[in-house]
């Protein structure tokens, strides 16, 4: 079902609201919304575990992003160390951060790195420049981010519903 309501305004907030059974894009984007809302199939990843080395070579994602891609309104997201173990991420629909987005929590705990807000991600892959989260409850469902230079990297967001597996992905680049 898809619920009326503003456009998603980061990465965080497609995957939230498709996790929490809703989300709410423009009726251009109702096909994909429709398949994610069906995703309940697909390999099963296994958590990794990680060394507090490799969550720090994460640091490639801190600052501002402007998300462009798959036909979405342009959004905009920060990512910031707040201490060596985790990182949080506020989105926001203007590049000003002026009005409040999504948020995330990103934490690695007992060598498990975890991607929280309404429901839980477990990191199942990851290297200097990229992670992979998987749906703790819904095999299949994934989203990657890859670093592509200091002022880019991809959110690319995976699941598998009625037509097999489905992606989309967005490109993120460096806001000054």
């Amino acid at each position: 079902m898809v619920r009326p309501g503003p456009s998603p305004s980061s990465v965080g907030a497609i995957v939230n609201n498709y996790s929490q059974g809703r989300l709410a894009i423009r009726s251009a984007t109702a096909p994909l919304v429709l398949a994610l809302l069906s995703c309940t199939g697909g390999d099963v990843r296994r958590p990794v575990t990680v060394t507090p080395a490799q969550f720090t070579g994460l640091r490639w994602i801190s600052g501002s992003w402007r998300g462009t891609g798959s036909g979405v309104k342009p959004f905009f997201e920060r990512y910031q160390f707040v201490d060596d173990s985790t990182i949080e991420m506020h989105g926001s629909p203007d590049s000003a951060f002026g009005t409040p987005g999504d948020s995330i929590r990103i934490t690695l705990r007992g060598g498990r790195v975890v991607s929280k807000s309404a429901s839980s991600w477990v990191a199942t892959s990851i290297d200097s420049s990229s992670v992979r989260f998987d749906h703790s409850e819904r095999p299949g469902n994934a989203f990657t981010f890859r670093r592509v230079s200091h002022t880019e990297w991809t959110a690319h967001i995976e699941w598998t519903g009625d037509k097999g597996v489905q992606t989309i992905s967005y490109q993120m680049t460096r806001v000054p």
